[in-house]
């Protein structure tokens, strides 16, 4: 018979596993918004857009960082003439994670 402890212990840990994935979910679905908004100042459509977009996601897999991810964008939009300053883009992803939340806790997929 399982103790009161281990009960408790499993649905911790089942908590902090569930509150894991959610939150894996909100960073790639706000990510791929993000760089999806990032692609349209840039310009960019069809396949160019979704390739950019990706790139952006990609990039968030090898570079963890939201000041990585927008230090990326900013040379992106610094070497295309598009006028935007960090703090700009840093609000742009705040943004999109506010979104990303919202889309993911009412079940919308990434």
């Amino acid at each position: 018979m399982r103790s009161g402890f281990a009960e408790r212990e499993e649905a911790i840990e089942k908590k902090f596993q569930h509150d894991n994935e959610i939150q894996f979910k909100v960073i790639a679905r706000r990510n791929r918004l993000f760089g999806y908004w990032a692609g349209e100042q840039l310009n960019l459509e069809g396949t160019e857009l979704e390739g950019y977009a990706a790139k952006i996601v990609n990039h968030t897999i090898r570079n963890p960082t939201e000041h990585s991810l927008i230090e990326k964008v900013f040379d992106h939009f610094q070497e295309k003439g598009v006028s935007f300053t960090k703090h700009q883009i840093g609000k742009q992803l705040l943004y999109f994670h506010n979104d990303a939340q919202k889309e993911i806790k009412s079940g919308i997929s990434i």
